[in-house]
């Protein structure tokens, strides 16, 4: 019972801009460990959002360009094609070069983020994520999309 108090509890603010209108995002996780990766899709998709599941950084592309997303959550460190070449490909194809992308790492350190920042990612967060730090970053994000929509 207690879960789903907890469950409910973070669905019921699912970004709600002052007006109190819901903003959902399609966003592409992007993970080579599976449990990780279904775990946040499954805590995005409480929050209302559209969400596919990419398991390896070529999937990653194919499945950006097919499924355009507002938002990508990408794991850096991942065999062949790593988080940096994930973003490296979409900033540099058009269809994809303006979606808004999070590097999810184990390690936090200002060279680590520096190196994301440069990559292209808007945002890093280190592994676990805090579902309640991530759920405020897109609200944020919602907001600022209603805002340049008013303009």
């Amino acid at each position: 019972m207690a879960a789903t108090s907890t469950t409910a509890c973070l669905c019921n603010d699912q970004h709600s801009n002052r007006k109190g209108k819901t903003h959902t995002f399609r966003v592409l996780v992007i993970d080579d460990v599976r449990d990780a990766a279904d775990s946040l899709r499954k805590v995005l998709e409480l929050y209302g959002h559209e969400v596919r599941v990419a398991y390896t950084g070529t999937k990653a592309i194919e499945v950006a360009h097919q499924f355009r997303p507002d938002v990508v959550l990408c794991d850096i460190a991942m065999p062949v094609v790593c988080g940096y070449d994930v973003a490296k490909a979409l900033r540099d194809d058009p269809a994809t070069s303006g979606v808004q992308m999070i590097a999810t790492t184990g390690l936090g350190t200002d060279t680590i983020r520096e190196k994301c920042r440069a990559a292209g990612f808007a945002g890093h967060m280190v592994k676990p994520i805090d579902v309640e730090e991530l759920r405020d970053l897109l609200a944020g994000w919602a907001d600022e999309r209603v805002a340049d929509a008013v303009r």
